[in-house]
């Protein structure tokens, strides 16, 4: 896919590959292979470039829209703003496989506390924006009904989608689940 593009040593080994081969998340790929990339490898770069994505399009917007919040206390955004994720990289490690069950931001179940915390790190980053709702100041916890849960889940997303849209004046990339971890 990149090969023109990088260029090769007079040899024929490219520069960036040596051997030929690239790795992506734990996969040792033929360059010569990537013509025609198997289903599978195309769904986890797909999927990590979303993810990437969604990571940089909130954390764009937030510093956009309350950048006087980061320049007084830039620790305690990048805090609030770190704790919505599993990780820091997208999946754990850069050289790690990519995850094979939902994992993150409103992926998983809310029975698991973990994502519990992850979407209130998200509604606390979201809670000083203009227009956030009132309710953004009442957690959500594993103890509440699951339709309130996921009725707070949506207006999280909603609010999120709405105010990054009339911010930017494009639709904004979401969580997505991990291609293959359906029913998992």
């Amino acid at each position: 896919m990149f090969g023109g593009a990088l260029g090769d040593v007079p040899a024929g080994a490219s520069t960036w590959a040596g051997d030929r081969t690239v790795g992506f998340r734990g996969t040792a790929v033929q360059i010569s292979s990537l013509a025609d990339p198997s289903l599978p490898l195309v769904r986890a770069i797909l999927w990590e470039l979303a993810e990437l994505s969604f990571r940089s399009d909130l954390l764009a917007v937030d510093k956009a829209i309350i950048l006087q919040l980061w320049d007084e206390n830039s620790a305690e955004r990048e805090a609030t703003y770190n704790a919505i994720f599993p990780s820091e990289v997208v999946g754990g490690t850069w050289d790690a496989p990519l995850p094979t069950s939902h994992v993150g931001l409103f992926i998983g179940r809310f029975s698991d506390p973990a994502v519990i915390g992850y979407a209130n790190a998200f509604q606390r980053l979201m809670s000083v924006w203009p227009d956030a709702p009132v309710w953004f100041s009442e957690p959500l916890v594993v103890s509440m009904p699951e339709r309130d849960i996921n009725r707070k889940a949506f207006g999280m997303m909603l609010f999120y989608v709405e105010t990054f849209f009339f911010s930017t004046g494009r639709p904004p990339v979401v969580p997505r689940q991990y291609p293959g971890s359906w029913g998992a």
